[in-house]
């Protein structure tokens, strides 16, 4: 471990000086224009000094130039974009002055977005008045409204010793469906055993007739007559049949989002919320049993999914609504400290799951 720190230390202060090298030779070549005045003169001694002098002031004009003059447009084929597609990216960059331009660079958000060709390695050069279009393939990997593909510029002289970095003037802004998984399921089946065995009570009973299609594996502890034996003679595994749930029992399910932050963290935590809500609207819509998502701390806020179409259309506005309503809590000042206080427990009879995006948990709030 010793040795793996010198090396890493030796790594770093190679860095440090080879991006000291540009600026080093300036400062030889300007010794060596002084040195010539002094022992030489003449004109051409004087030519290298004043051009070593005014190189830095110069570069500095001309690279203005370039952040004043550079225009650049990111564009998708499509609007509706989904978690880890490939869509069809365009990067278009023109020179609309009147001089050469050289030394550009790029810089993505590579934490968050891919490309299928590492188009914008190396520096660009533009011609008066030069427009070009690049054209790739973009992945993004995260749900959620955020900024993608190529975020700042960079600009040096010819030497390397300035460099002027900046965030472009109009982003990629994107919004991003989430992945459809089962990542709720556990949660669901342990929730609704819950309900339907009495533990949170709802249905303390469960009659044959109540039993429906729907099986999973049997484990230790669930009803002898739950078990599906007819599979089991077929098969020799052991399921249980799951209730039919009736729909005024159903549960309805409140989605309380965190509000905006920055950075991959936060764009993570949505990606993995907006997941959650996905997969518990998909869980319900499969199963053909009807289920209201609440937006918020804002009973009117809602939607009611009950099979596949009302689930697209949950699925399809998701993201958006999310948004609107995490502007309105903060709006109105609901936070942390204070959420317990709207959540809708009094006014569904039999019970409310809470979806919180702070820990991305899936939980029975039952009225008390």
């Amino acid at each position: 471990m010793g040795i793996r720190k010198k090396n890493n230390t030796y790594v770093k202060k190679s860095g440090h000086i080879r991006k000291r090298i540009p600026l080093i030779i300036y400062l030889i070549i300007l010794a060596f224009s002084v040195a010539m005045i002094n022992n030489i003169g003449g004109a051409a001694s004087y030519v290298l000094f004043f051009s070593v002098i005014l190189y830095l002031p110069v570069s500095l004009v001309y690279m203005l130039y370039i952040k004043g003059f550079l225009k650049i447009y990111q564009e998708l084929e499509v609007r509706l974009l989904y978690k880890n597609r490939a869509e069809r990216y365009t990067l278009s960059i023109e020179n609309s002055g009147p001089f050469v331009m050289g030394g550009i660079r790029f810089m993505a958000a590579y934490d968050i977005t891919s490309f299928s060709d590492d188009f914008i390695t190396g520096s660009f050069e533009l011609l008066p008045h030069e427009k070009t279009e690049l054209h790739t393939d973009v992945f993004l990997r995260y749900a959620g409204s955020y900024e993608a593909g190529v975020t700042d510029i960079v600009i040096q002289d010819i030497l390397g010793i300035i460099t002027i970095r900046y965030h472009i003037p109009a982003p990629l802004r994107v919004s991003v469906l989430p992945a459809v998984t089962d990542v709720a399921d556990k949660a669901l089946n342990r929730i609704l055993d819950e309900l339907l065995n009495g533990r949170k009570t709802v249905t303390k009973e469960l009659k044959e007739d109540t039993l429906g299609n729907d099986l999973r594996a049997y484990t230790a502890g669930d009803p002898v007559k739950q078990i599906h034996w007819k599979n089991y003679a077929r098969s020799g595994e052991l399921y249980i049949r799951l209730p039919d749930i009736p729909d005024s029992q159903m549960p309805a399910v409140q989605l309380i989002p965190e509000q905006s932050g920055k950075g991959i963290e936060f764009i993570k935590r949505r990606d993995y919320f907006l997941e959650l809500c996905v997969s518990a609207a998909s869980y319900f819509a499969k199963r053909k049993k009807p289920v209201t998502f609440i937006y918020g701390t804002d009973e009117n806020e809602r939607m009611l999914v009950e099979n596949y179409e009302s689930f697209q259309k949950f699925y399809s506005g998701l993201e958006k609504r999310i948004k609107n309503v995490e502007k309105k809590m903060y709006e109105e000042h609901i936070n942390d400290s204070n959420i317990n206080d709207h959540h809708m427990a009094d006014v569904y009879d039999d019970a409310l799951l809470i979806l919180r995006e702070k820990d991305n948990t899936l939980c029975l709030n039952k009225k008390s």
